[in-house]
């Protein structure tokens, strides 16, 4: 005779984790009236009743519940919740602050709080110590202190954007989340890229060269898979060839060595696109040192329309991503979700603008 096998233990939860939960089934909809009773919610969580009354607390104290004596708690309706009228804004290197493109961002998030009657937080990351520094950050961003959150950053892995959108609105400016908590705006960076290339192709350019940051960084990949796109039946048909040049950060210059060769070879290409105007500064003086005039031996597209002469030799062709526009409207679509939180946000991607300059001409003859 067989033994019967005993029951598995029931998970035990702890308060932080029954708050998340029913904070997350309040902005999600799920809770929309009454909230169950504290033995109720014991027995559903395994816990003893004074831990549910910790957990309840918590979310009282954020405004999401009210306590009616003698018959039990109830959600707050979303035009009742209290608000601070305060936004958090991440950002993904501290030290990037006074950057051009940062900049252009900030002004955007800027003018839409003014809009809207918001304050701003701003949270900036130290990336010599992002391990440790990530969960501190991401404490912060207290549901009882801020009424949403714009993540301006792609350091922090999807799980935990994941996880913080249980418990506080966010719009994430990096990328599209497979959650559809997550509110995305960001520039098309395909769709410019894509752009940019078929504008050389029709210069008569064959020989292309990418210039940009790891694919397995957001920005890498995505200049990446506009090229790729714009260049397939070219490349299909044995009559154009792409190649790229990958940096570690666009600040940095340790691809030099490998530019330099591919620019000295016969074959070299006759045109370049930069994907950030860090990267082109760069690129711009090793040309120069070679002896390589723009455009007469080599076209080339500068990312962000902020390097004019006489800082480069000549107007530079650009692609202009309305940086401003992505930080407004990401504070918009957060200031929605705050207001109606059960309504889901499409991802919205900002068109790019190609404004052709000096720096891009006719692809020079072979000799």
């Amino acid at each position: 005779m067989s033994t019967p096998t005993a029951p598995a233990p029931r998970k035990r939860y702890r308060a932080p984790t029954i708050s998340e939960e029913l904070r997350f089934r309040i902005l999600s909809g799920e809770l929309k009236d009454r909230i169950p009773t504290e033995h109720e919610l014991a027995r559903e969580f395994n816990v003893a009743r004074s831990t549910v009354v910790r957990s309840l607390r918590a979310i009282e104290q954020e405004g999401l519940v009210w306590c009616k004596r003698g018959e039990g708690r109830f959600v707050v309706q979303p035009s009742q919740r209290r608000r601070t009228a305060t936004i958090g804004v991440v950002v993904h290197d501290m030290s990037l602050l006074s950057y051009p493109t940062t900049a252009q961002y900030l002004d955007g998030v800027q003018q839409a709080c003014l809009a809207a009657d918001y304050h701003m937080q701003l949270f900036g990351f130290n990336p010599q110590v992002e391990h440790n520094g990530l969960q501190q950050v991401l404490d912060q961003l207290d549901p009882s202190r801020l009424d949403g959150v714009v993540l301006m950053t792609w350091l922090v892995p999807e799980e935990r954007v994941v996880q913080l959108s249980r418990r506080i609105p966010v719009v994430w400016m990096s990328r599209a989340a497979t959650s559809p908590r997550i509110g995305t705006v960001a520039s098309d960076i395909v769709g410019s890229n894509f752009e940019a290339t078929n504008h050389l192709l029709g210069l008569g350019h064959r020989e292309l060269l990418l210039v940009s940051i790891g694919a397995d960084k957001l920005q890498g990949w995505q200049q990446r898979e506009g090229m790729r796109i714009a260049m397939l039946q070219a490349v299909q048909s044995g009559k154009a060839r792409w190649r790229v040049v990958s940096a570690l950060r666009n600040p940095t210059d340790e691809w030099s060595d490998e530019f330099r060769k591919v620019m000295s070879a016969p074959d070299r290409p006759t045109a370049i696109v930069f994907g950030s105007q860090e990267l082109a500064l760069t690129g711009i003086g090793l040309l120069q040192q070679m002896k390589l005039q723009i455009p007469k031996d080599v076209s080339i597209i500068s990312t962000h329309d902020v390097l004019h002469p006489p800082q480069v030799p000549v107007p530079l062709t650009v692609i202009r991503l309305h940086l401003p526009e992505v930080g407004r409207q990401a504070v918009q679509m957060l200031i929605r979700m705050i207001a109606e939180p059960t309504t889901t946000q499409e991802p919205r991607y900002i068109p790019a603008e190609l404004i052709t300059r000096d720096s891009t001409a006719a692809a020079p003859k072979r000799i």
